[in-house]
């Protein structure tokens, strides 16, 4: 038999499956996958009642942590990896001289890119930042090629202190797969990125 997965259902969820033309009940594992498998032969397979894609509550502390981010450019990227993106997810808050990502001096249009994956229904995205003053505009798509939407247009934005952390706090209402963030009248050598977190 062919194993067939539904994926980003709930955990611990019964969902009914239709094989050919008979139905199952699936319950789907910790990762929210449902696994079913198909005989030779049986050509429909059909996740009866899965969960909608349409504004996902999330009840969650971070709907960003550890997901992919793409940068439009990084600092030194060939040299040294103190500057990578990857360290935007990874739950540090706030460093000295290391552990947050700046674009390359050359980048004139410095961009970062989210993946969120779930369409959950997103209340605030915060940047832990360096010092000074922050200008962007968060857009959001279910596309990474197209269809990219004005979510919130921040001007001059001051962190205020969390801890020893630099925060600033970006009220939404937005519901997409992926999230960018454009800095504006910037010089790329100004932008210090610590940190982007997502909340419902």
């Amino acid at each position: 038999p062919v194993q067939v997965c539904f994926l980003n259902q709930t955990p611990g969820k019964n969902y009914t499956v239709t094989v050919g033309d008979k139905e199952q009940t699936v319950t789907a594992d910790s990762e929210g996958n449902v696994f079913v498998s198909v005989g030779a032969g049986e050509t429909l397979v059909k996740l009866n009642d899965p969960d909608s894609e349409e504004r996902i509550a999330y009840s969650g502390e971070n709907a960003f942590a550890f997901n992919a981010v793409r940068p439009s450019s990084t600092q030194l990227d060939s040299i040294m990896t103190k500057f990578w993106a990857e360290q935007l997810t990874d739950g540090v808050f706030y460093g000295e001289d290391s552990g947050y990502w700046s674009p390359a001096g050359t980048d004139k249009q410095p961009v970062l890119t989210v993946v969120c994956g779930t369409r959950y229904l997103l209340k605030q995205i915060s940047l832990y930042t360096g010092k000074g003053n922050y200008s962007f505009v968060l857009e959001g798509s279910d596309d990474l090629s197209s269809g990219w939407k004005t979510v919130k247009k921040v001007e001059n934005a001051v962190p205020s202190k969390d801890g020893q952390a630099n925060r600033i706090n970006v009220q939404i209402s937005a519901s997409f797969r992926y999230y960018r963030i454009c800095f504006t009248n910037m010089d790329a050598s100004d932008i210090q990125i610590y940190e982007i977190t997502a909340n419902g």
